[in-house]
C-alpha cells in the first residue's frame, strides 16, 4: 500500500509541476476575518500561516489565478489525562528560585513525590514518566545523577519525556528532583503530566500534571 501510495504522489507531482503559476487564496468568515495569501515563483517554497480567531466558526477557502497549492487546517487541543489514584499518589511541583519579572525563567527545577497508597506493604518495580512542557528539554546531568541513588535502577532520557524506574515505592513519599531547561521560545504554555504506575500491574497508576512555575493558573493538578 505505501509503495502504491508513493507512486501516485510522485505520478500527481510530475502532473502537476509547472516552473510558472500565481495563485491567491483566501480564508474568510462570517465574523470579518479575512487572511490573503499570495504564491507566486518567487514565493512558492515558503511556509505561509496564520492563525484564525475562533476555532468555533464557519471559514470558506477560495483560490484565484493559475497554479496549484497545497493548503493545510490544524486544530491543537488539551486533553486532560484521566485521573486513577487508587494504587500511587503522585505530586508534581515545578520550582524556581527566581521571581517570575521580567524576562521569563528558563531553567527550573521539577519536584516529585510518590507514595504507594495500595494494599501491599509496597509497590513492585514502578516507573515514572515526566513529560516535557513544550519548548523544554530535561537538564541531563541532573538526571543521572538521579541513579546514584540506589531506590533508582535506570533512568531514560528523551526531548519531551524522562523515564525513571525505581526499585519499589512504599507507604512513605519518595522525593525525587531534576532540572529542565528551554530549548524552543513558545507562548501559550499547556499543562504537561507526569505518571507512575506499577511495571507489573500497570493498572496500578497515577497521574498528575503541572505547568511553567511562572503560570498564573495552578502549578499542578496532583493525583492522591
Amino acid at each position: 500500500d505505501t509503495v502504491v501510495a508513493l507512486q501516485a504522489l510522485a505520478k500527481y507531482s510530475e502532473m502537476t509541476f509547472s516552473d510558472k503559476g500565481d495563485v491567491t487564496v483566501t480564508v474568510g468568515s462570517s465574523s470579518g476575518f479575512l487572511e490573503k495569501f499570495h504564491v507566486d515563483t518567487n514565493n512558492r517554497l515558503l511556509l505561509q500561516k496564520a492563525s484564525l480567531p475562533t476555532v468555533t466558526g464557519d471559514y470558506t477557502v477560495t483560490a484565484t489565478g493559475n497554479g496549484c497549492v497545497f493548503v493545510q487546517t490544524v486544530l491543537r487541543y488539551n486533553v486532560p489525562p484521566p485521573r486513577s489514584d487508587t494504587s500511587f499518589s503522585l505530586k508534581v511541583t515545578p520550582h524556581s528560585n527566581r521571581e517570575c519579572l521580567g524576562d521569563p525563567v528558563k531553567i527550573f527545577e521539577i519536584l516529585i513525590s510518590a507514595t504507594y497508597v495500595g494494599t501491599r506493604e509496597k509497590s513492585n518495580m514502578a516507573v515514572i514518566e515526566v513529560k516535557m512542557l513544550s519548548g523544554y528539554i530535561p537538564v541531563k546531568s541532573t538526571i543521572k545523577k538521579l541513579t546514584t541513588d540506589q531506590l533508582i535502577q535506570r533512568s531514560e532520557i528523551q526531548m519531551d519525556m524522562v523515564t525513571l524506574y525505581l526499585n519499589q515505592v512504599g507507604h512513605y513519599p519518595v522525593n525525587l528532583s531534576f532540572m529542565v531547561e528551554q530549548d524552543i521560545d513558545v507562548k501559550d504554555l499547556k499543562s504537561a503530566t507526569a505518571k507512575i504506575y506499577d511495571y507489573y500491574e500497570t493498572d496500578e497508576q497515577a497521574v498528575a500534571e503541572y505547568n511553567h512555575p511562572c503560570n498564573t493558573d495552578d502549578n499542578s493538578r496532583n493525583s492522591s
